[in-house]
């Protein structure tokens, strides 16, 4: 007892600390540690960039533009490969296509039986209705290459035989051998057309000897366009010359090989008059260029071939290189949310291959919140675009910007 008397006595002499000085203590000791925790992870934490960018898009200078040698009869548009159509002429309604509906023909097949370049594909043997389908073709006065009842050919000498000499019964043939009927073939051939933006364009045949077959000097642009762009059917329509088991055929595209001309397809019909789709291959400042040219109901095909040979020698003075902006060239600010800021660069020149003297359209992108920068990031895209034609440059960071200061990073926890 005496023990424990004496505890109750120190305990007794020991002074007491008021309550609302005990809270503060306790608070300052949970407060003390918050605090401290609070600076370092202000102080240590990466912040995402929030950059303020201010791009000034480069100007481009407008010249006059050479005037286009346009044919004084039918219809013409002209184009070049990733253009599209660039200019058209007296495109009033679509006419017949006489036998440059081989080119849809050609691509709907090659679509359905894909041919890389150098495969020579299935073999196809004719029979009987196909003795037949020559037979029409023959009796019609239609350009046709003859074919026997168990005649083989590979599917790439089919192409051949429909392109070069412009066989229509090889046409029927070949739509029938790939979609089981022409209403087949003409149904996926429609689609086709359409996913290629040709919307004036409408398919009665595969040979193009229906007067119902029509389109449009500018649809035809694009769908040289897509011929170009196939490697097996660009090779087919540069070729002078080529054989069947039935003997060899001449191209009765006699332009190639004029004038850099590499294709495409001629036609002629009572009712289309004369029909051209061309392309050549030029060279613009050492940067190559294939152009397309469309030629439509003329009065004959000799007359549609001399009204495209203008339009095609004419092209060194519809394109010209524009250096739309340089590299190294400033383009504008980044500016930090804590005020300091750096220049935009562009990284890489932009030279377009420009038509007629038009000038580009130029925009830019960016990318305005970073999680790390540093000399030379990339924050957006320099966009310059003539017609289809599209070149791109990054633009970067010329400097590093410079971190925030502790005070910004405490009175902005959450940036």
């Amino acid at each position: 007892m005496q023990a424990r008397d004496k505890v109750y006595i120190i305990d007794a002499m020991r002074p007491r600390i008021p309550v609302k000085k005990q809270r503060r203590i306790r608070i300052r000791r949970l407060f003390i540690p918050l605090l401290i925790t609070y600076v370092l992870y202000a102080t240590l934490r990466p912040i995402a960039l929030p950059l303020t960018l201010n791009i000034t898009l480069p100007q481009q200078p407008s010249s006059s533009s050479p005037s286009i040698p346009w044919p004084s009869e039918g219809q013409a548009a002209y184009g070049a490969v990733g253009y599209g159509v660039l200019a058209t002429h007296n495109i009033d309604a679509p006419t017949p296509t006489a036998s440059v509906a081989k080119v849809i023909t050609a691509l709907s097949i090659l679509d359905k039986k894909p041919l890389q370049l150098g495969a020579t594909g299935p073999t196809i043997t004719f029979n009987s209705a196909d003795v037949d389908i020559y037979n029409h073709y023959y009796l019609n006065d239609g350009s046709s290459v003859p074919v026997t009842s168990g005649e083989h050919m590979t599917e790439y000498q089919a192409l051949q035989a429909m392109m070069i000499p412009s066989a229509n019964n090889i046409a029927d043939s070949l739509a029938i051998w790939a979609f089981g009927s022409l209403d087949a073939y003409k149904t996926y051939a429609s689609g086709y057309v359409a996913r290629h933006g040709m919307t004036h364009t409408t398919v009665d045949d595969a040979s193009g000897f229906s007067d119902h077959t029509v389109s449009t000097a500018d649809d035809l642009i694009l769908l040289g366009q897509a011929a170009l762009q196939n490697p097996a059917l660009a090779q087919i329509v540069g070729q002078k010359s080529a054989s069947s088991p039935s003997g060899s055929f001449s191209n009765v595209n006699t332009l190639l090989g004029q004038s850099s001309i590499v294709g495409i397809k001629t036609g002629n019909t009572d009712a289309a008059g004369g029909v051209f789709l061309g392309a050549a291959t030029i060279t613009v400042q050492n940067k190559p260029l294939i152009i397309i040219t469309a030629v439509m109901h003329t009065s004959s095909l000799s007359t549609a071939l001399s009204y495209s040979l203008p339009l095609i020698q004419a092209s060194d003075k519809l394109f010209s290189l524009t250096n739309v902006v340089s590299s190294g060239t400033i383009v504008g600010t980044a500016t930090t949310a804590w005020g300091t800021s750096t220049n935009l660069a562009v990284q890489q020149s932009i030279d377009l291959v420009n038509w007629n003297q038009t000038p580009p359209s130029v925009s830019s992108t960016t990318q305005k919140t970073l999680s790390s920068v540093a000399s030379k990031t990339v924050v957006g895209k320099m966009i310059a675009k003539d017609h289809d034609f599209t070149t791109t440059s990054d633009i970067v960071l010329e400097n590093r910007p410079s971190q925030p200061g502790l005070l910004w990073r405490l009175l902005h926890p959450l940036s």
